[in-house]
């Protein structure tokens, strides 16, 4: 029993989509994957580099002056 020749080029021509397909699906997952591991990195590399240390603040109460005065003191 042979196969008609038109049936295998089809049967053929659906793996070689399917394949280009998963490459396709593989790639895109793999640059989404990096572009997220890339912001999250850079994203807690700013959190750390743009910690202020101290900054001047009214010590004490809070005045009449509208002046605000830290919650807790790290100087």
């Amino acid at each position: 029993m042979s196969v008609p020749s038109g049936e295998k080029q089809s049967a053929n021509s659906t793996l070689t989509k399917s394949l280009y397909s998963k490459k396709w699906i593989v790639s895109g997952a793999s640059i989404a994957l990096i572009i997220f591991a890339y912001a999250s990195i850079k994203m807690v590399y700013i959190a750390f580099d743009t910690q202020p240390g101290c900054v001047p603040h009214v010590k004490g109460s809070a005045n009449d002056t509208g002046n605000h005065i830290a919650a807790k003191s790290s100087c």
